[in-house]
């Protein structure tokens, strides 16, 4: 679709000599002549066409192929503009989101120019029914600042270590963060779990555990300045718990329900219950930048280099919830089945040595399994949302598992971790009635399978 003389008057920017300038609302300015509106879309439509074609270029509101993305484009050309001190034009832009997805994806190609961009970037906005930047009630606000957040306290505090995509801007009007592009031959932990062997998923798995000790690491002790960013986004955003990663749990309503099934927890289980919960929310040394979304197709795999994406979920927290996604497993995934515990364990080492680079309590080992017990207690706990309605459960699929398997996998997790490490008995013990309560509920349910990589 072309859009040549379909822009608005404030959509248009007229390009002379290399300088940006905004026309009025009521003439459009070439060079030093000021024309009426009407004039506009041929004069202007000629006048763009003689300066790229004299460049050699094709401008991107000009390609067959390109959609009516001029406001995004338009904004995203004067950040990257600001971003590298000159003048840039986007070329060519590619939709390679699928239509419906809570999150529009555009390639934008570059002209060429001195500065040190790359050619191409990912433009990456959110997608709602009505996006206001100033409600932080919003779902899609929140998610949208999280992303934000993340991408760039991550590109400008490890940039150099290449653990995500570097980020160069965006534009909180119009939703939307400028990344870099990993391109389009790269696949996610998806492909090596479900169509790969044993050995390439283990190798890839323990850079999975690395790359997330290595963030850890990278990110403790930087909670100002992750603060910062938070405020230049919104005033309130530091202080805001966001809908999509609580931390603090409903310790009442957990009790409320498993009381109802029969399974009060005691006193001793209502304490370290609430020992969990103060983790969570004061985790101390351990308190470090958290994805709190770190599923297998948040892993991109390019040139033998793990990196990880979309930070719409992360916070500071509590280092350990994340690596925790290998052993109970994976809670918030579509793509969840079990790992081969001796490689889990291997896993969990791995990132240790790499957080411990930092993060002082870790080489500890007693008080690091210690901790890690308490963090697989809070995944375990914070997934009991079901004993409110357990009669209407169903065992609903979602990706490659089921509702029952899934929530038995994280029962056994804890469980295993509680009797290996030996911490949280009180919970140990009511995690083992409350599994054997749900399997005679459920008395053909299994727990998850090994991916199919480790079969």
């Amino acid at each position: 679709m072309s859009l040549c003389g379909n822009r608005s008057p404030r959509d248009v920017r007229t390009h002379h000599t290399g300088i940006i300038s905004e026309p009025t609302t009521d003439e459009t300015r070439i060079g030093s002549l000021s024309l009426p509106n009407s004039c506009e879309q041929s004069i202007q439509s000629l006048y763009q066409k003689m300066v790229f074609c004299w460049k050699g270029i094709i401008p991107w509101y000009c390609c067959k192929d390109a959609s009516d993305f001029t406001e995004i484009i338009l904004a995203a050309e004067e950040t990257l503009s600001v971003h590298s001190e000159q003048p840039l034009q986007i070329v060519d832009v590619q939709q390679i989101s699928e239509p419906g997805r809570r999150n529009l994806l555009l390639r934008i190609t570059l002209a060429p120019n001195e500065s040190s961009l790359p050619q191409q970037l990912i433009i990456k906005q959110v997608v709602t029914k009505k996006y206001d930047p100033d409600d932080l009630a919003s779902d899609d606000t929140q998610r949208f600042y999280c992303d934000w957040a993340g991408a760039q306290f991550l590109s400008e505090l490890l940039g150099d270590a290449a653990l995500s995509p570097r980020f160069y801007g965006g534009h909180r009007g119009l939703g939307f963060i400028i990344l870099e592009d990993l391109g389009s031959d790269h696949q996610s932990l998806v492909q090596p779990l479900l169509e790969g062997d044993a050995t390439t998923a283990e190798t890839v798995l323990l850079q999975f555990a690395e790359l997330l000790g290595q963030m850890h690491a990278g990110t403790v002790g930087k909670h100002a300045e992750f603060a910062k960013i938070q405020t230049t986004l919104h005033p309130d955003l530091a202080d805001c718990p966001t809908t999509f990663s609580p931390t603090q749990l409903p310790i009442a309503l957990i009790v409320k329900n498993l009381t109802r099934l029969g399974y009060e927890p005691n006193q001793a289980c209502q304490e370290e219950i609430r020992t969990i919960d103060q983790l969570a929310l004061n985790p101390g040394p351990f308190t470090a930048y958290v994805h709190l979304d770190a599923c297998p197709d948040n892993f991109f795999l390019k040139d033998d280099k793990l990196q990880i994406i979309d930070f719409e979920c992360g916070r500071m927290g509590h280092a350990l919830i994340d690596i925790l996604y290998a052993r109970m497993p994976f809670p918030t995934c579509w793509c969840c089945n079990r790992l081969p515990k001796a490689l889990v364990r291997k896993m969990e080492e791995g990132y240790r040595t790499a957080l411990a680079t930092t993060c002082f309590a870790a080489r500890d080992k007693s008080r690091f399994y210690q901790e890690l017990t308490m963090i697989c207690g809070y995944w375990m706990l914070r997934n009991l949302h079901f004993l409110a309605n357990l009669k209407e459960l169903k065992n609903r699929g979602w990706g490659i598992a089921t509702t029952y398997p899934r929530v038995l996998s994280r029962l056994d997790a804890f469980i295993d971790a509680s009797n290996e490490f030996g911490h949280l008995p009180a919970l140990h013990n009511l995690a083992v009635q409350l599994r054997e309560h749900l399997q005679s509920q459920w008395p053909k349910a299994k727990p998850l399978p090994l991916y199919p990589a480790f079969r």
